[in-house]
Formats: C-alpha cells, sequence, structure tokens
C-alpha cells in the first residue's frame, strides 16, 4: 500500500471510530517512516483513547514542525487539557486559533481550559489557608463566598447566560468543593460553601 492510501485507510478507521486500528497500522511502521502527519494522526487516535500522556509525547516528537499548524495545536491542547494542565492547554487552543483552526470544539475547549484554570487558581489559594490551619471556619464560609461569586463572573465571562453550560459550572464546582471538604475533613456542610454559585 503506497502512502496515500494509506492515510485514507488510517483516516477512514478515524472516521469510523477505529482508533485502536489506527495505533497498531502506524506502530507496525519503522520510527524512521513515521513524519509530521502520521504523528499527528498517531496522537490523535491515541487521544481519542484517552492515552493523553501517549499522544502528546508523539506530538512533541515534531514540535518544531507543529508549532505553526493549527491542527498540531489543537491536539497538543488536548493533551494537556485532559491531563489536566488547563492553562497550559488555553495557550495552544489559542495558537490553534491563531493558525487557522478556528473550528467550534476549538473555541470552546479554549473558553472551558481558561475557565478551569481560573477556578483552580482561586481554589489553590484556600486550599493553602486550609492546609496550614490558618482559617477558621467561619472565615472558610466568608472566603467561600467570594470565591463563588468570583466564578460566577467567570462563567459570564466565559459562557454568558448558555444555561447548560451554567448546570456544567454548578457540578464541576460542587465536585470540587466536595473533595475540598472531604480532603481537609472540613466540619462544613457543601453547599453552605456554595451558596453564593449561581
Amino acid at each position: 500500500m503506497d502512502r496515500a492510501d494509506f492515510i485514507k485507510q488510517l483516516i477512514m478507521w478515524h472516521d469510523n471510530d477505529e482508533h485502536q486500528q489506527v495505533i497498531d497500522a502506524i506502530e507496525k511502521l519503522p520510527r524512521d517512516d513515521w513524519d509530521f502527519e502520521i504523528s499527528g494522526l498517531y496522537a490523535r487516535a491515541l487521544n481519542n483513547l484517552k492515552r493523553f500522556q501517549e499522544a502528546l509525547d508523539a506530538l512533541n516528537m515534531f514540535q518544531d514542525e507543529g508549532r505553526e499548524d493549527g491542527f498540531w495545536n489543537f491536539r497538543v491542547g488536548y493533551s494537556l487539557y485532559y491531563l489536566n494542565r488547563e492553562m497550559e492547554a488555553s495557550e495552544y487552543f489559542q495558537r490553534a486559533i491563531d493558525f487557522g483552526d478556528d473550528g467550534e470544539d476549538t473555541r470552546l475547549l479554549l473558553k472551558h481550559s481558561l475557565f478551569e484554570a481560573n477556578v483552580k487558581l482561586l481554589l489553590t489559594d484556600e486550599m493553602a489557608l486550609l492546609e496550614n490551619g490558618e482559617q477558621s471556619i467561619e472565615k472558610t464560609r466568608e472566603k467561600f463566598d467570594e470565591i463563588m461569586i468570583e466564578i460566577n463572573n467567570f462563567r459570564d465571562k466565559y459562557f454568558g447566560n448558555d444555561s447548560e453550560m451554567k448546570i456544567w459550572v454548578q457540578n464541576m464546582i460542587r465536585r470540587r468543593v466536595i473533595y475540598l471538604v472531604d480532603y481537609f475533613h472540613l466540619n462544613i456542610d457543601c453547599e453552605t460553601l456554595l451558596r453564593k454559585l449561581d
């Protein structure tokens, strides 16, 4: 099979959600035959199978060629996002847009990554105070009221009045707050901490 037919076959497997087929076929090639395009298709298949670190490693093989390619930047951002490296991911999603990947998924993931990175920063400061035992329960409640108001502002900034996103934000924040309360063994009702989240 010549290269053009091989690429067509990989794309067909991708379109049929046969991502492991893509990986298996590419892994049979000698590494010297891997190029920018094949590595990108390999990384996409790995990402689709939630093997994000492996996808990132594959993409980094052609970092110099990829820096100014929209799809490469999107795939790197996607891997980073699902590795919980949201701020880094947002930079790659923005670069993807700058280099021509202006799709709806790219824009939405850029918003998600910026939003989640900001939430993480807000909660990280609070976690540091809790870890050091520097804060009373009442101070924690007050601080969470402030954090929830800021989260509402971030939500409005990135997602406007989208009701589906409002539910997504509430669920995401609820999970993170429950985790913090459990982790620090706080004697606080989670709903009390979430009272300013709308």
